[in-house]
């Protein structure tokens, strides 16, 4: 890696508005570069002419320019920087790095970029094109930074960089590399950090220290089709997401990973994604789903995709399955599962969550993460289990309370069994070995209550049995926990009130038993305690206080258990031993001795809980030989010369000192002289769908063998042969063939020849395989009740049948719309009303998958819905008037096909429009709907009347006021217009004051203020439109006015004179 303060000429960063002229920068590791923060453009802003050179080769940096072609088959540059630029090219140059900040519709096509920090490198651009180019011994090859999206890569190859090949990082999203090839770099072939809707389409990638695809924090739609990721040092693809933001959603399609030294394929703390036609095979670890919530384990993973060459069961959402080695599983996957059954399977890798009473019965699982995953899952039975070779634990339980575990092996896992809050959980009769090369726990729980380990063995681990962090209670019971390198057992961090008893705690490193807890270490007395190999006690004493003459077994002294307060109160002398030594690594050395005079040595390992006593080798040979010896201690051996020639099989017996027997598997080795040349074609699959595919077969002379020739014979139905055929001859070695041929069956065997002899053919063919190449063919059968229009009117039942000529069916998938794919196995219904998608396929032994097939299936049980409405004017007894009726349909799936009505007894009709019923009387209406699938509404009715109103309202009037003498009012008068109808009602009362004032509209009470005579006249119509006659003139007098006096004396007549004036 470069380092900034000395690996580069001049090294700019975040800063700005820097000015650089004629200066020269060579011979460093990067003579030239500029970087910003953030994304903030300002930092990219300086003034750097083309005085200044990098070896010797101009640096054009060019801010704020438009439409001009770099060519560098015409101008010579050393650098280029486009900086807030649009519609620039690139073209046909070697250059020390290519800058492009805030730049737009721009192409770099055919550069070579080298000895920089990034030989491409875009800041905040969009919508450019980047073809043809070379990348090599950058730090990054090319970096595509800080919101940089919908950049199109294409043809471009990044290798040797000391970091990643192709890095596309911070929110720069939309961006699509294609047809590029990654290799030899110091991380990863694509390192994809924290964006969008990136895809990766038909590249390569190989030989990156590290990944070949990466991906991390924040990643959404990510697409990876046809990718190949190989011969990397850790993993081929490893998406991941978590950190920034909920991460999934992804698409990952026929990409294949193998030769990586960690997983071909490893998906962490994503969601919803997408797997179909990838292939996993002949990496460390093939396959791996991982995470801390259930969303994590939520993805549609079909069959299509496979490890060594066997499909993954990724099963979701299904219940009452029972899956066995017929299916040729290679990875299972139950989420959100109940009641599966898998049994006699081998598979790389188990992953349960939220799955619940299912079983899981004779299954081995290996080279995988863990070898059985479980997250929220309970009430689940594991019985004849193994978890092997896996790169952590062998069965990891996180969340998962109530679970069993009986008759089940952990060997050769990076841990053994872990337990995490995960109570009520049973380990029975199991055994845990060689956890992480005796570097981590065999048994090991936290959080973890009301756990029981009884009848089990826990050897060559770290520590057999570790409890920690408020593991509490259980019972500890008749187990056997020895050679392991730092404790038996250890109880930690308040993991108290456990019954201890009835186990043997031998030959451990620092301490047999060590407890900071409280728990109870042994049974009372008589039953006793436990064994321990460092107790150092006698018994000559017996009784529940050890203080009655003569032994019982139990020591006469407590046990201190080491690091509290605890104690064995009654320690065992003598083991309660029911375990048999343990044999392993047997070896015979060589295993094809062509020297008859020379010695075969068979060597084993052999341990025991307690003591080995001895071991025995039993041989058996040609002409009846038989041999049975005592090996040598140590790491056992026994060394003989066998001079018949002939195959030998021979087998380990051992015992110990409780009498505990242990017998190995058989094995063999061969004595002979070789005088023919002999030779055997190599195991094949039982079936391939590929050709051609390879034959190999294996060879040995006395000499040397110059060459091998492969026969074969063919037969269309397994029964009728042709008679065998020379097919090609190897004169090198490794001896392999490309064999070819049409769909059958076929038998191989192969010829040696050295210099002076030829093999004398087999009796019997050597290997033989099948050539399928043609996928099975999967009918669908609908069963329900059908209605018009293709809908059916009932709930579906949907029945598969797959047929397939040679290899047979393996299994049959369907999914119903988007949902999960599921394995079929039975009938399935279709419920929802809807236009439902079934889409299925088969895939048969020989790995051919039926392209999908699909159907929809319309389902509409439901009838319309209608509604009437009656527009028209209500009256007293009805409507008063012509009645208007609609109806109004609706079906919310197939649509309405048609409504029918009538009036009374009348005839059907199809309604199409409102209709008026214009006749008095008293009707009822009867109508329905029908809906395109066919189903008919019940018949609705209802009842109404029509009584049309020909009388006219009669309209009233009331004067209100203070009358005075002689019907004059002495005050305002507020004048009341009432109008009735005793059917319709009135719509409206008009009224006109004085002679030959205009008519006006009722509104309410009217007031008349005015002295003086007035008149009235009114009528009302009703909202039929029946107009009363005009009533009135109606008379009302007004004097609100007293009248006036003036006096006057009169001096002629010598009186007072009053002159009274009323002018009302």
């Amino acid at each position: 890696n470069y380092d900034p303060y000395t690996s580069y000429g001049i090294y700019l960063y975040r800063s700005a508005y820097c000015t650089l002229t004629g200066n020269a920068f060579y011979d460093n590791k990067a003579n030239f570069y500029v970087k910003g923060y953030g994304g903030d453009i300002t930092y990219y802003i300086h003034y750097i002419d083309s005085t200044n050179t990098v070896n010797g080769k101009a640096i054009f940096y060019i801010l704020d320019d438009h439409d001009k072609v770099y060519d560098g088959s015409v101008l010579d540059f050393g650098y280029l920087a486009w900086i807030s630029c649009d519609h620039m090219t690139a073209q046909n140059a070697d250059v020390e790095g290519i800058l492009m900040v805030n730049t737009v519709d721009s192409l770099i096509s055919n550069i070579t970029s080298h000895g920089t920090y990034n030989g491409i490198f875009l800041v905040s651009s969009y919508h450019n094109d980047i073809e043809d180019c070379t990348l090599y011994d950058n730090d990054y090859g090319m970096t595509i930074d800080d919101g940089s999206y919908y950049i199109n890569i294409r043809n471009c190859v990044a290798y040797n960089n000391s970091k990643s090949g192709i890095y596309n990082r911070e929110n720069s999203n939309h961006n699509t590399f294609e047809n590029c090839i990654t290799y030899n770099n110091g991380y990863s072939g694509f390192d994809i950090y924290n964006a969008e809707s990136v895809s990766i389409i038909n590249c390569t990638t190989y030989n990156n220290t590290q990944f070949g695809v990466k991906t991390r924090l924040g990643i959404k739609y990510l697409f990876l089709e046809n990718i190949v990721s190989y011969d990397n040092t850790k993993d081929g693809f490893k998406i991941e997401g978590a950190g920034m933001g909920p991460s999934g959603e992804n698409y990952i399609k026929d990409c294949t990973a193998y030769g990586n030294s960690g997983y071909g394929f490893y998906l962490r703390f994503c969601s919803a994604t997408n797997l179909t036609g990838n292939a996993f095979y002949d990496n460390a670890f093939n396959f791996h789903i991982d995470g801390t919530q259930m969303l994590h384990y939520q993805h549609s993973i079909d069959p299509s995709n496979t490890v060594d060459g066997k499909p993954i069961y990724y099963l979701t959402g299904q219940s009452d399955l029972t899956l066995d080695e017929t299916n040729n599983i290679g990875y299972l996957g139950l989420i959100s599962c109940t009641n599966i059954t898998v049994k006699n399977s081998d598979v790389q890798g188990v992953t349960m969550a939220d799955t619940t009473d299912s079983t899981l019965l004779n299954v081995t699982s290996h080279h995988s993460y863990y070898g059985f995953s479980l997250m929220d899952s309970s009430y689940n039975e594991f019985i004849d289990c193994t978890a092997r070779d896996n790169n952590k634990h062998g069965m990891q339980s996180k969340y998962s309370p109530y679970n069993n575990w009986i008759n089940c092996v952990s060997d050769r896992n990076k841990g053994g069994m872990h337990f995490y809050h995960a109570d009520h959980c049973n380990i029975i009769n199991c055994t845990n070995s060689n956890s992480g090369g005796a570097s981590e726990d065999g048994i090991w729980f936290q959080y973890s209550w009301d756990c029981n380990i009884i009848n089990c063995e826990s050897y060559n681990n770290k520590d057999g049995i570790y409890f920690w962090s408020s593991s509490d209670r259980g019972n500890i019971i008749n187990n056997s926990v020895h050679h392991n390198s730092r404790y038996g057992i250890y109880m930690s961090s308040s993991s108290n009130d456990k019954m201890i008893y009835h186990n043997i705690f031998a030959n451990n490193g620092q301490y047999n038993v060590r407890d900071r807890c409280s728990n109870q270490w042994d049974n009372g007395y008589p039953s006793g305690g436990n064994y321990y190999s460092d107790y150092t006690g006698i018994d000559i004493f017996s009784g529940p206080g050890q203080n009655i003459s003569g032994s019982d077994g139990i020591g006469d002294t407590p046990y201190i258990v080491p690091d509290g307060l605890n104690q064995d109160n009654y320690p065992l002398m003598s083991p309660p031993d029911g375990t048999s030594p343990i044999i392993t690594d047997v070896m015979a050395t060589p295993a094809l001795q062509k020297y008859p005079t020379e010695p075969v040595n068979i060597t084993c390992m052999v341990i025991d809980n307690v003591v080995v006593d001895t071991v025995k080798v039993h041989v058996d040979g040609p002409e009846g030989f038989t041999l049975e010896e005592e090996m040598n201690e140590g790491s056992y051996w026994y060394e003989a010369v066998y001079s018949i020639l002939g195959e030998y099989d021979y087998f380990i017996w051992a015992n110990d000192t409780s009498g505990n027997i242990a017998t190995s598997d058989t094995y063999s080795f061969r004595v002979t002289d070789i005088v023919l040349p002999i030779s055997s074609v190599d195991t094949l699959p039982l079936w391939t769908n590929t050709v051609p595919f390879t034959v190999t077969a294996t060879a040995d002379a006395p000499i040397a063998v110059v060459d091998v020739t492969l026969y074969y014979r063919y037969s269309e139905d397994g029964t009728d042969w042709t008679n065998w055929t020379l097919y090609s001859v190897d004169d090198e070695e490794p001896w392999s063939w490309e064999f070819t041929g049409s769909d059958g069956y076929y038998e191989f065997y192969s010829i040696a020849r050295d210099e002076t002899d030829v093999e004398d053919p087999p009796s019997t063919a050597d290997a033989s395989t099948g050539i399928d190449t043609v996928p099975p063919v999967t009918t669908i059968i609908l069963d329900g009740t059908m209605g018009d229009n293709g809908w059916y009117i009932s709930i579906v039942t949907a029945t598969l049948s797959a047929t397939d000529d040679l290899s047979g069916v393996d299994a049959t998938w369907y999914r119903i719309d988007t949902g999960y794919w599921q394995l079929y196995n039975t009938p399935f219904t279709i419920s929802d009303d809807s236009v439902h998608t079934v889409e299925y396929y088969s895939s048969d032994n020989a790995l051919n998958t039926e392209d999908t097939n699909s159907i929809d299936v319309k389902i509409d049980k439901i009838p319309p819905i209608t509604t009437h409405e009656f527009e028209g004017i209500p009256g007293a007894d009805g409507w008063a008037s012509n009645v208007t009726v609609t109806l109004s349909a609706t079906d919310t799936t197939s649509g309405v096909d048609h409504t029918k009505y009538k009036l009374d007894d009348g005839e059907w009709i199809t309604y199409t429009e409102p209709f008026d019923v214009t006749e008095d009387g008293e009707y009822t209406l009867y109508y329905y709907s029908v809906d395109l699938a066919g189903n008919t509404e019940l018949t609705k009715e209802v009842d109404f009347k029509i009584d049309h109103d020909t009388v006219p309202p009669v309209t009233t009037h009331e004067f209100e006021g203070t009358m005075g003498d002689n019907d004059w009012y002495t005050s305002n008068v507020v004048v009341t217009l009432t109008g009735e109808d005793d059917s319709s009602g009135v719509d409206y009362t008009m009224y006109k004051l004085e002679d030959g004032t205009e008519w006006q509209e009722y509104t309410g009470p009217i007031l008349v203020t005015e002295d003086g005579e007035h008149t009235i006249m009114y009528y009302s119509v009703d909202k039929i439109g029946n107009e009363e006659d005009e009533k009135g003139p109606f008379d009302f007098n007004i004097d609100q006015t007293p009248p006036t006096i003036e006096l006057t004396w009169d001096d002629e007549n010598s009186k007072l004179v009053a002159d009274v004036d009323d002018e009302t």
